[in-house]
């Protein structure tokens, strides 16, 4: 109605924000709309923890290699950029970092024929959009899991109160930690032998 076009993905990945409390889940939802957005035939969030590693993609990949020396220069310089390549002939490939209002090492490539120079405005807002959506949906991704431990621990406190025996005490409190921190049953052993050493 009243939106420009250019705006809708915008107005999309904002609201779709508030709806997610999983990072891999919302980018698999809003990746194929900015690919079609900008007519892209691989859109990819890819982050460096040193190494470079993919956090979510969308379409065909048609690079033999990526070009990590662009990535690392974008990522550094904080600057988005638009890069003719030589391999496919005629794709072009825009990189975007993802920093909101902290650095967070993940960069938006997209990669293309039909993408110009003249993109790069556009696709550095919504590069700044999807990044402030990103922190929110970690947040909330962060607070689920929170939310989680702390049902976990009135469920387990509850169990507590149900054990007459010691014996039995100690066996509800070994399995419930293993639940609640993930790891089998040896390594809490081991972890409280060592402090009592």
């Amino acid at each position: 109605s009243g939106v420009q076009r250019g705006a809708l993905p915008f107005y999309r990945l904002l609201s779709f924000a508030a709806e997610f409390d999983n990072v891999s889940r919302f980018l698999h939802e809003q990746l194929p709309e900015i690919a079609t957005e900008f007519s892209a035939q691989w859109v990819c969030v890819i982050e460096r923890t040193p190494q470079w590693q993919t956090v979510a993609e969308f379409g065909r990949q048609v690079l033999p290699q990526l070009p990590f020396h662009i990535l690392e220069e974008s990522l550094d310089r904080s600057a988005a950029g638009w890069h003719r390549l030589d391999e496919p002939s005629g794709c072009s490939l825009l990189t975007v970092p993802l920093a909101g209002n902290e650095e967070s090492g993940r960069l938006l490539l997209l990669v293309g024929r039909m993408l110009s120079d003249e993109l790069l405005a556009p696709t550095l807002a919504i590069g700044r959009v999807l990044a402030n959506c990103l922190h929110v949906v970690s947040r909330c991704e962060h607070d689920a899991l929170r939310i989680d431990r702390l049902k976990s621990t009135l469920e387990i406190t509850s169990s507590f109160a149900r054990a007459r025996k010691s014996g039995r005490l100690m066996e509800v409190i070994a399995i419930e930690a293993t639940r609640l921190l993930d790891c089998d049953r040896s390594k809490i052993g081991r972890a409280s032998c060592r402090e009592r050493v």
